[in-house]
């Protein structure tokens, strides 16, 4: 059993565990910057850092609705530092078991590179139920930093002037 940090995207729900996790916040404007590989978003300055944004939604390209104030940022930390994702929403923490069966199998295998494992909560979770049929996919948060490593070129596009202040 572990403890995930479960949101909303793409009309499925996923979790982080929960160390993986530094922060949730409302959704802020990002600082696009041109030419990024598909599903980085921009960057945001978090704790006088600047750092990568990407869309869950384009990343998986599940959905390819507009950035909306009603997202949500989840923040994720490593030994690098944070990236943020912008998800649909975010549920709330709660004690997961995952679980073995060929579906789940198929489903890592299937295009899933960040897909750890898939599991059920402990308890239900209200007006969640037809969803939590298909299991909720916890996500390796690692699988995301490998993506910011990819896109480190995007800091060529940054100047001081273009946030108004030095690094």
């Amino acid at each position: 059993m572990m403890h995930g940090l479960v949101f909303e995207a793409c009309g499925e729900l996923w979790a982080f565990e929960i160390d993986a996790v530094e922060k949730v916040a409302r959704a802020a404007a990002v600082r696009r910057i041109p030419e990024m590989p598909e599903g980085l978003m921009g960057m945001v300055g978090f704790r006088g850092r600047f750092i990568f944004v990407f869309d869950f939604r384009r990343l998986f390209m599940c959905d390819d609705r507009e950035f909306s104030s009603n997202d949500r940022f989840i923040i994720l930390r490593s030994a690098d530092g944070h990236i943020a994702l912008v998800v649909d929403d975010v549920v709330g923490v709660f004690e997961l078991n995952p679980v073995a069966d060929r579906e789940t199998e198929r489903i890592m295998t299937h295009k899933c590179g960040p897909v750890k494992s898939i599991a059920l909560p402990a308890s239900g979770i209200p007006g969640y139920d037809a969803v939590l049929g298909r299991g909720i996919r916890v996500l390796d948060a690692g699988w995301f930093f490998r993506k910011g490593a990819d896109a480190e070129v995007a800091e060529a596009w940054l100047s001081e002037e273009d946030f108004g202040r030095s690094r």
